[in-house]
């Protein structure tokens, strides 16, 4: 994974139309929710009645509702290759991005790759401590050689889906 796509801003604005466009009909639509407290805190114990749904100003049914209570887990996985020490900048730029756009809840793990991966923070809801270990990443330490893939299933493994995920209270 290198750097963040570059899009100019004129690209971003523009709508493509097309002359067939795809039309679908659905029963069911799953619509994820995070629902957090004025000072960040996960909202527990939520329950069907509390949610309304509209859809083009017309109430739908809330047909089916599953409350998950653990907070995400979320692998930040970098390239740390001597190329991308070229990118260091927009990858510190794109990271923080994320950090500052997870729930406080949210957990992350910071794993870097170019030959094998390397854990460099274990899951934390602590998002200056991610951040300090972004910042102490040692680019020049890779190889030319990135074997992407492998490092994904290897991350995967390594963490597992099993890990305990707590944000601690300061």
């Amino acid at each position: 994974m290198g750097g963040p796509a570059l899009v100019r801003a004129q690209d971003t604005n523009k709508t493509h139309s097309s002359d067939n466009p795809i039309h679908v009909s659905v029963d069911r639509v799953n619509i994820g929710i995070t629902v957090i407290g004025l000072h960040g805190t996960f909202i527990k114990e939520l329950r069907r009645e509390d949610f309304r749904v509209f859809d083009d100003g017309e109430e739908q049914p809330v047909i089916g509702f599953l409350s998950i209570e653990e907070p995400a887990q979320v692998v930040l996985l970098l390239e740390c290759g001597p190329a991308a020490l070229f990118l260091k900048k927009s990858e510190f730029q794109a990271a923080n991005t994320l950090l500052a756009s997870i729930s406080p809840v949210d957990c992350v793990a910071i794993v870097s790759y170019s030959r094998s991966p390397d854990l460099v923070v274990d899951f934390t809801g602590d998002k200056s401590e991610a951040r300090a270990a972004l910042r102490g990443m040692n680019f020049m330490a890779g190889f030319g050689e990135l074997n992407l893939a492998p490092s994904v299933a290897a991350a995967l493994d390594w963490l597992g889906w099993d890990r305990d995920c707590r944000v601690r209270e300061k």
